[in-house]
């Protein structure tokens, strides 16, 4: 059950990159759209969770502090992603994300929650980040490589990676609330923390005219489409992460949502797949495999 519970979740994470870049390249993208996107989102969740934990929160220490840490690299990946993605190649910027979202929890699931590691689950992990890299050699589109950018990426490495620290964190807490809840407090402080954002980047930018551009109600479309996938994938992920180990569950997670992104952005964006992405998905399968025989 388990395993059909993270199955959903990685098609709902794959889905949302629909949303995601639907949003992207119909606003003027930056941090100031980038924030509201977070801060919409996040407040539709944080009703959505509210009423799915039938107007009733309940708080605990831990579970406040590790839903902050996860808001705030949340917001902070969001936010370097969009500032990193005007600066270099999409795909290297998914590789750090998905490579970060693969190997800080694998590692944290090793050294701080004594999860057991065997030939397997070091081959599969090797090979799914083998199949990252592969996938972004030999891009022909320039890259803009410089200090900031290389930075921005080791940013959206270590974010992304503790997002799904704190989750994996808080279910095996002895301390932790209810998954509605916990979404709750975490949906609540990334909205505070992406409207403090949106406010101190619209006054910095007041001069530059950034609000010329009209809000559109299909932003309200590609926002509620994204938190209903976040929404569900992040359910299911933590629901998950109850059982499941951190160094088998992410890098599954991680894996398989660069297979079926890279299969919606052929079926939904007409982009073409490459051989390098054909044989990139094979390999991923192939330590994904890994992982299931170290189970």
């Amino acid at each position: 059950m388990d395993y059909l519970f993270l199955f959903f979740a990685i098609v709902a994470f794959s889905t949302q990159s629909i949303f995601t870049k639907k949003y992207q390249t119909k606003s003027s993208g930056g941090v100031y759209y980038g924030a509201f996107y977070s801060m919409v989102y996040g407040l539709i969740l944080c009703m959505a969770f509210f009423i799915l934990s039938s107007f009733k929160i309940s708080f605990t220490f831990e579970a406040i502090l590790w839903a902050l840490i996860y808001a705030v690299s949340t917001v902070l990946c969001q936010i370097c992603v969009i500032i990193a993605l005007q600066k270099g190649y999409v795909g290297i910027v998914s590789m750090f994300s998905l490579s970060g979202g693969l190997i800080i929890p694998f590692m944290a699931g090793v050294l701080f929650w004594s999860e057991t590691i065997g030939k397997f689950k070091i081959i599969g992990c090797g090979l799914i980040v083998l199949a990252f890299i592969y996938k972004n050699m030999g891009n022909k589109k320039e890259e803009k490589s410089n200090m900031v950018f290389v930075l921005l990426c080791l940013v959206i490495f270590i974010t992304n990676g503790f997002v799904s620290v704190a989750s994996k964190a808080h279910q095996i807490s002895v301390n932790r609330v209810g998954t509605n809840n916990f979404l709750f407090i975490c949906s609540a402080l990334t909205t505070v923390i992406s409207l403090l954002v949106v406010v101190l980047s619209y006054r910095k930018n007041k001069s530059k005219n950034i609000m010329n551009q009209k809000f559109k109600v299909t932003y309200l479309f590609f926002i509620l489409g994204y938190a209903l996938m976040n929404g569900v994938g992040n359910y299911f992920s933590l629901t998950a992460a109850k059982t499941l180990d951190a160094s088998v569950q992410f890098p599954i997670l991680s894996a398989l949502i660069v297979c079926i992104t890279s299969a919606l952005a052929f079926l939904v964006f007409k982009e073409k797949l490459r051989k390098r992405d054909i044989i990139a998905m094979a390999v991923n399968i192939v330590g994904i495999t890994c992982f299931i025989f170290a189970i």
